[in-house]
Parts: C-alpha cells; sequence; structure tokens
C-alpha cells in the first residue's frame, strides 16, 4: 500500500472526532442561547434609526446580556443546590458554642433546653457569618449559632452541613 493511503486511512478518523466535538460544542452554545433567551439573560433587538433618531438607511442589530438576571439566576440555582444536598433527611438546632476544636474539626453546641450536643465539621461543612463563608476558626465559644446537621442511624454522630453564626443584639 502506498504511503499516502495509509497517511489519509489513519487521518479519517481524527477528522471524524473533531467533526463529532464541533457538534458538540456547537449544541451546548445552541442550548445555552436558548436557555439564555427562555431566562431573559440575552436580548436581540434591530434597529434602524440615525443619531437624530429618524428613519435611516441602515439597519443595526443589538444584543444585549442582563448580568443582574444571571447572577439572580444563578443564585437561586446554588441555594437549590444547598437545598438538595441537606436533603429531606436534614435537621436543625438552634444554641451557644460551649467548645471548638479545629483540629480534630468537632464543635460543642448547647441547646436552649440546656442539651449539650456534638457536632462532626466535615470539608464540606458551610460555615457562614453574616451570609459569607468563614473558616473553622471564626468559631469561638459563646456565639450563637444555628445548625443543620445530618445525624447517622447506626452511630448517631452528627454531621454539621451548615453552620451559621448569629449577631446577637
Amino acid at each position: 500500500m502506498d504511503d499516502w493511503k495509509k497517511m489519509m486511512i489513519k487521518r479519517e478518523p481524527d477528522f471524524q472526532r473533531r467533526g463529532g466535538i464541533l457538534g458538540v460544542v456547537l449544541g451546548l452554545l445552541a442550548v445555552l442561547v436558548l436557555l439564555g433567551l427562555f431566562f431573559g439573560w440575552f436580548d436581540f433587538g434591530v434597529s434602524s434609526q440615525n443619531a437624530d433618531g429618524e428613519d435611516g438607511d441602515r439597519v443595526q442589530l443589538e444584543f444585549g446580556i442582563n448580568k443582574d438576571e444571571i447572577a439572580e439566576d444563578t443564585n437561586a440555582l446554588v441555594a437549590k443546590v444547598r437545598e438538595w444536598s441537606e436533603g429531606d433527611d436534614a435537621e436543625q438546632v438552634d444554641g451557644t458554642v460551649v467548645g471548638v476544636d479545629s483540629v480534630a474539626k468537632v464543635m460543642s453546641v448547647r441547646t436552649e433546653s440546656d442539651e449539650e450536643l456534638t457536632f462532626g465539621l466535615a470539608d464540606s461543612t458551610r460555615i457562614e457569618s453574616e451570609d459569607t463563608l468563614v473558616p473553622i476558626s471564626n468559631l469561638a465559644n459563646g456565639q450563637h449559632v444555628e445548625i443543620t446537621y445530618l445525624e447517622d442511624d447506626d452511630t448517631d454522630q452528627k454531621v454539621a452541613v451548615k453552620v451559621k453564626i448569629e449577631k446577637r443584639s
């Protein structure tokens, strides 16, 4: 077989793969544009007026991106994903921090009914103060917290999903 035939046979699958990738990219782009139009992220317009406000000879196509709408929808999606990740089994308790061990990643809280509960703090635990993520080092004795947690039925261990540090007035 001639060398050029071998080369053409080898290149054919590469070309097909590139065409397939291009098709996927164009398909994703089309989906993004359609979603953007549906959710109001993008808008298109046509104008035929000149600078004086009179009908002109030129037609101008306009494209706009609504950043506020995109941010609002993104925040709503993130909140929904967090809600799903906490699951239906998540429980919630309010209390005062009475102990924190940042090395062992545990914290103890005294509830309003004077019960002391200990929670594990996973790497994925969200610790928030005034709607801002903060490190475990921001937890201190005496702080009032609202904890969303999951409890392992077999071991009775509680793992905090979210710790919200609340400001007391």
